[in-house]
């Protein structure tokens, strides 16, 4: 009795382990590149990504709400909501893993500093009047802030092609809505959005 007690035991541990051990496996690793803090580097975390997380992360779509809010910009709030919708429903927004990548600033900066040219560029001798309001709206981070089209959470890349600029209070309350409602999800979990106006 005692002996096969133990041998049941030894033959539950041996399972223990390779279940533990297919777990472990399964967890997403990046490729070394992705480490890099560079364009090349980022991208590739983020194709990396999403392709383990197409085989191997939960495979039913999730729902999940974005609600215009009262002080929302509904322009604003539209064109974040459907950049959003589409990606999801190509099957590219997916519950990045936590705690997501930090962003890059210098990024933010670079493609502030190259917006601010272009309007200079275009507007600057022809209408400086414009060019100063443009240019004051673009840095004033109470009206105006970059934001990443599809969220770092979202398991988007912090990459300038990936960055536009929205409304300050609709991109925090859009970026809120989203964590709230995907943080007990596993990663990798794919997103779809339902947009409520």
């Amino acid at each position: 009795m005692d002996d096969a007690v133990r041998s049941d035991r030894s033959r539950f541990g041996a399972v223990l382990s390779l279940l533990l051990l297919f777990l472990v496996l399964r967890r997403y690793q990046a490729p070394r590149a992705a480490g890099q803090n560079n364009a090349r580097g980022v991208f590739k975390a983020a194709a990396s990504f999403i392709r383990w997380s197409r085989r191997h992360g939960p495979q039913r779509p999730v729902t999940i709400d974005l609600r215009h809010e009262p002080g929302m910009p509904k322009a604003e709030f539209l064109r974040k909501a459907r950049a959003l919708q589409r990606l999801g429903d190509d099957g590219n927004l997916f519950k990045a893993i936590n705690p997501v990548r930090p962003r890059d600033g210098t990024r933010r900066v670079a493609h502030q500093q190259d917006l601010i040219r272009r309007i200079h560029q275009q507007y600057g001798t022809r209408n400086p009047a414009l060019s100063r309001r443009l240019i004051d709206r673009i840095t004033d981070p109470t009206r105006m802030q970059l934001d990443h089209v599809n969220e770092l959470q979202t398991a988007g890349a912090d990459l300038r092609n990936n960055l536009r600029y929205l409304d300050s209070f609709t991109n925090g309350r859009v970026g809120t809505q989203i964590r709230q409602q995907i943080r007990n999800l596993p990663d990798g979990t794919p997103l779809r959005i339902n947009i409520i106006v």
